[in-house]
């Protein structure tokens, strides 16, 4: 299984999305993105609170406290990996915890 790893940067005009049960409500806008999550991809905090997980939208930038997991090939379903981060979702929240 390949997959990407897109971490946050702070983008130069701010966006704010709203976290949701299952997709995100984007709130804002950015005109000038650096890091971007296309639709379906796995949305996941890395920042206070960590593992609160979502799926993209749609095409989102990403901003400080957020990163993306994209899976590179077809054969990988995104939805059983949501699934699987939201069951250790505990774990993870330990993990940022130190």
């Amino acid at each position: 299984m390949a997959m990407t790893l897109i971490m946050n940067v702070s983008p130069r005009k701010f966006v704010s999305v709203q976290q949701g049960c299952f997709h995100p409500s984007p709130v804002g806008y950015c005109s000038e993105p650096v890091k971007i999550a296309e639709a379906n991809e796995i949305l996941i905090s890395v920042g206070t609170p960590v593992g609160d997980v979502n799926l993209a939208p749609c095409r989102l930038c990403i901003g400080m406290g957020l990163a993306a997991i994209r899976f590179n090939g077809k054969k990988v379903d995104n939805l059983f990996y949501f699934y699987y981060l939201q069951k250790i979702k505990t774990f993870l929240e330990a993990l940022g915890k130190g």
